[in-house]
């Protein structure tokens, strides 16, 4: 691992913030901060490639924000199912009585 590499960083810092992006896309409607963090973290690793950053970390980052930007829109999507369905059910049982 070549630790004097440009931009090394920013790889990382890419890394990190796409897997803690990635953790936020299981608790509902905080999905929204993994879709953000998941844009961080492709602009981060974006620019490590442009300061001459061609590491390992650096893609690993890029793909892992993807997969994040993606799991986040999903979420989201989940979410909102779950409470449609719930104000529904409660507006089911309320009329029903």
């Amino acid at each position: 691992m070549n630790q004097n590499a440009p931009a090394h960083g920013k790889a990382i810092a890419s890394l990190v913030v796409s897997i803690v992006g990635f953790i936020f896309c299981f608790f509902g409607y905080s999905a929204i901060v993994s879709i953000i963090l998941g844009i961080v973290g492709m602009v981060l690793s974006k620019n490590a490639k442009k300061e001459g950053n061609d590491e390992g970390i650096r893609k690993a980052g890029f793909i892992i924000s993807i997969i994040t930007v993606i799991a986040g829109i999903i979420g989201i999507i989940v979410a909102a199912f779950i409470v449609g369905a719930v104000v529904s059910g409660i507006g089911a049982v309320s009329t029903s009585m």
